[in-house]
């Protein structure tokens, strides 16, 4: 995902121009959503994993946990 950035801007462009066909205009949109989209998963998926983590250790540590 190191270029998703760059590629999100690059579709913005292209929605933007009115030069860009209907159908590729389309396909950008479409591609510009899933890419925030897997960014809203990969962050909730890191939080959690986080989250287990912090259990993990907690479980490890003989600390008392609160599930």
């Amino acid at each position: 995902m190191g270029y998703a950035p760059e590629a999100a801007e690059r579709l913005i462009e292209l929605i933007r121009n009115l030069k860009t066909k209907d159908y590729v205009r389309k396909d950008a949109i479409r591609d510009y959503f899933q890419i925030i989209e897997k960014g809203i998963v990969d962050k909730k998926q890191a939080e959690m994993m986080q989250e287990m983590m912090e259990k993990l250790h907690a479980l490890e540590g003989g600390r008392v946990l609160d599930i």
